[in-house]
């Protein structure tokens, strides 16, 4: 019991995975440095005549790896992939995430590598964190993508400790407060104003909404609010049934392949 409440409050270990799979594709490995000093990792690989760029953001606890299958799928449909690991995670640098409040400079980073490639169309994709972190920071006009693919964002940092609790096998409250309060006192932000449904509403730009019905982590109307939020005059929820959380291609690569594929062709090249 007390190892469990303590690692709410505390946060889990990052593992560094040294045996991170390798892109199938031609890359190459880059790296820049955040505003506070913290180098960060990253894959880009180009492709022939590409009609834009990707840029990958993974979920909390993962790495850039984890998004390879979507990157490579999403390459073969002509566009250059960049796949970048956050702070604290993989080959970054960095003892501590901020759940996306600070992370939104390794995406402009990120993105203005992209710039300087050239790429005009850039396209931003995001699973669970990675997806909180692209919407707050095109809300902030840190980036402004052609468009976003957003898998299973959580709706507020209070919405995520919250359901973390419950995946512990605590009740949510008065946990995911207590939680979402200590954690910003010890990083120096304010929880509770961490809220992916406000950010929603500053995010114009088409939009493709995934979750998977049996997701432990996200709610349905967590996913709802924000759907209706996104001030976005194109955007689409598509719901997986049987996929919880996790890679949504993985889940259903028929479903996922639709999906994408309808939102790549609909943009102007």
């Amino acid at each position: 019991m007390f190892s469990k409440t303590w690692t709410l409050f505390s946060g889990v270990r990052y593992y560094r995975y040294k045996g991170m799979e390798l892109p199938s594709f031609p890359y190459q490995t880059i790296r820049f440095k955040t505003d506070d000093s913290l180098s960060i990792d990253g894959w880009y690989g180009s492709a022939d005549q590409a009609k834009g760029c990707v840029i990958f953001l993974h979920g909390y606890t993962a790495d850039k790896s984890v998004l390879l299958p979507e990157a490579t799928r999403i390459r073969q449909l002509g566009y250059s992939v960049l796949l970048i690991d956050l702070r604290a995670h993989g080959n970054s640098q960095g003892r501590f995430t901020s759940f996306g409040i600070k992370e939104t400079d390794e995406l402009q980073k990120a993105y203005q590598f992209a710039r300087q490639k050239g790429h005009k169309n850039i396209i931003l994709y995001g699973t669970s964190l990675g997806a909180v972190i692209i919407l707050k920071a095109t809300a902030a006009r840190l980036v402004i993508p052609q468009a976003i693919i957003a898998d299973m964002p959580f709706g507020s940092l209070h919405d995520h400790i919250r359901a973390r609790a419950r995946v512990f096998g605590f009740p949510s409250e008065p946990y995911g407060t207590l939680v979402t309060w200590w954690m910003g006192i010890e990083r120096g932000y304010n929880g509770f104003a961490h809220c992916t449904i406000a950010y929603a509403k500053g995010v114009s730009c088409p939009v493709l909404l995934q979750w998977g019905a049996k997701d432990a982590f996200v709610t349905g109307n967590e996913i709802g609010s924000i759907e209706r939020s996104l001030a976005s005059s194109s955007k689409n929820l598509v719901v997986y049934p049987e996929a919880g959380h996790q890679s949504l291609l993985r889940a259903d690569p028929v479903q996922w392949d639709r999906e994408v594929g309808r939102l790549l062709d609909s943009l102007p090249q």
